[in-house]
């Protein structure tokens, strides 16, 4: 599919909205993980709160490589204080080192999860600072 924002920009203080909208993603396959990045980084910079936790949280089945422009621009943002991290829910650990090394340049975490640990971990990543 096409790259779209499944969630508008909201506080974390939302958990209940943020938690129905995660419980209806659904991979669809085929999806340009790197243009969904390039997107999520335009919502982020219109939508930036200045002292705020600008942060992308990207939910990926990790089945996409990770050009050298995303990085590019991940680490243009991150030095902006936009930062991103990666819930992975992929099945394999194909993209799994991009996917980390996208976190470091991006100043986030990066996470593996699994139906019965991504409550909390999300709600853990939303409430979270950047890393030092």
């Amino acid at each position: 599919g096409k790259a779209k924002v499944a969630l508008q920009p909201i506080s974390f203080k939302e958990e209940e909205k943020i938690k129905k909208v995660i419980e209806r993603l659904k991979s669809e396959g085929k999806t340009d993980g790197n243009a969904g990045i390039e997107l999520a980084y335009e919502v982020a910079d219109k939508n930036y709160v200045r002292g705020g936790n600008n942060r992308i949280i990207l939910a990926t089945d990790g089945e996409f490589p990770v050009n050298e422009e995303t990085f590019n621009l991940v680490k243009k943002f991150s030095g902006q204080d936009i930062f991103i991290s990666v819930f992975n829910f992929g099945k394999t650990t194909m993209s799994a080192k991009n996917l980390k090394q996208l976190t470091t340049v991006g100043k986030g975490n990066y996470e593996y999860n699994t139906r019965e640990n991504v409550d909390t971990k999300l709600i853990t990543e939303a409430k979270a600072k950047k890393k030092k």
